[in-house]
């Protein structure tokens, strides 16, 4: 059995994942996406599916700060994750560690204000950037403040602010696709290259990393596809 679980980033849902998912279920692929309940969805909690069957491929998939929102008993049971514009700690270490802390209390400010509907419109268009929006996130443009549950996505959003904390997500023979966008507008390279850093130290296999050029912090569907099928062709 070959069984997918996603897990989506902040201010996101599962419909991230629809192109991706159709391609992958016609392929015979199991696949369960999680979603946190920000907008008119349910808040969902995927698990793996019962099986005696010591060979199965659970993989799973996460998109930013989606590695800190999944379920951990999924990630220590994945035989394979594939990382995508994902990080350790969101804070960078370098320079601009103190600007990036002085847009996260803006953002934070304006979550509790009438401006929320503003500010998940701003952020979703900054994270495709250079490409535009794609239509199965079309709907959350038309979203307004009495569709979000601001809660969950403020109490997600603070786990942004979080340093220095255990990175025991995976097991150390999980074999790991990491995808970085070069123009990503939301996370800083910085960031994303400690992560690398780190699971190249505790991981039995170093993560294969793929850079992608014109690309932001949301990859489109057509290039994100092709290279998690490229990869997961010589790995099962």
């Amino acid at each position: 059995m070959k069984e997918i679980i996603t897990q989506h980033g902040w201010c996101l849902n599962a419909n991230m994942w629809i192109n991706l998912k159709n391609k992958f279920i016609k392929k015979n692929f199991s696949w369960q996406d999680n979603e946190r309940g920000y907008f008119y969805g349910e808040y969902k909690d995927s698990k793996w599916k019962e099986n005696s069957i010591e060979n199965n491929f659970k993989i799973v998939i996460c998109h930013s700060l989606g590695t800190q929102l999944i379920n951990k008993n999924v990630l220590k049971k994945a035989s394979h994750a594939v990382l995508i514009n994902s990080f350790f700690n969101f804070i960078p270490t370098n320079n601009r560690r103190d600007l990036i802390i002085r847009t996260l209390n803006k953002m934070e400010r304006k979550i509790k204000t009438k401006e929320l509907e503003y500010l998940i419109k701003e952020f979703i268009e900054r994270s495709f950037l250079p490409n535009k929006l794609e239509s199965n996130y079309e709907e959350l443009f038309e979203i307004n403040n009495t569709g979000v549950n601001s809660n969950f996505l403020l109490n997600d959003f603070k786990k942004l602010y979080i340093e220095e904390q255990p990175f025991d997500f995976f097991s150390k023979d999980c074999k790991m696709l990491i995808i970085k966008s070069t123009q990503d507008l939301i996370l800083e390279a910085n960031s994303i290259d400690n992560l690398i850093r780190f699971l190249n130290k505790v991981q039995s296999k170093k993560p294969k990393v793929i850079e992608i050029s014109r690309q932001g912090h949301i990859v489109t569907d057509s290039v994100i596809c092709k290279i998690i099928k490229k990869w997961l062709d010589t790995e099962i």
